[in-house]
């Protein structure tokens, strides 16, 4: 099975996402892909479990891919005490993330999916972040930089990060979006 799963020679691989982030991880890593975002309604799908909910949007969205070749769907949450923080629907629940977020530590979890016709693997990475304690000053000044409608949680630790952030553990990016190290490995036939 994991050998289906290898990117062949001269192959490139085919992101089911639209996420500069993902794609910008991709490249770093020197791995040749193409973009093929997909329209997919991630509140079709019910899960209240982080772990389990990443990995089965990015199942679902390798799955609504319908490229032929190696397809990698990917999603991100960030979750604290048991919720959930997708990507925010307007600026004051943005802020609403980042005041609960302040002070704290939580996890952000990745979930990834690679699929060549039926043959598919799996798997959620988690890391995790200590936010700064942040007031509604922090919190604008961090806005002034970063546009958080589009990331889970409502930051992006690569953008100026260090102005909420206080440390995290585990991998960068995962926190980013796409555990491209873990990722790397499954390519090459090295297992996770």
């Amino acid at each position: 099975m994991m050998e289906q799963l290898t990117l062949q020679p001269g192959e490139r691989l085919v992101l089911a996402s639209a996420s500069p982030r993902r794609a910008e991880l991709l490249e770093k890593a020197g791995i040749p892909f193409v973009k093929c975002p997909v329209d997919f309604n991630e509140d079709s799908i019910m899960e209240k479990q982080p772990s389990r909910l990443v990995r089965l949007l990015a199942e679902a969205k390798a799955e609504a891919c319908e490229h032929e070749g190696l397809v990698l769907g990917s999603d991100t949450v960030v979750a604290l005490d048991g919720r959930i923080f997708g990507k925010p629907a307007d600026l004051e629940e943005a802020r609403s993330y980042l005041k609960t977020l302040s002070g704290k530590t939580h996890q952000v979890h990745t979930g990834v999916c690679l699929r060549r016709g039926n043959v598919k693997l799996s798997w959620t990475a988690i890391s995790q972040v200590t936010f700064k304690t942040l007031d509604d000053i922090a919190i604008d000044e961090y806005f002034s930089y970063v546009n958080p409608l589009d990331k889970a949680g409502a930051y992006a630790i690569q953008q100026t990060g260090e102005l909420i952030i206080a440390s995290y553990a585990g991998l960068l990016s995962t926190i980013i979006g796409l555990p491209i190290e873990e990722v790397c490995k499954v390519l090459k036939n090295n297992a996770i």
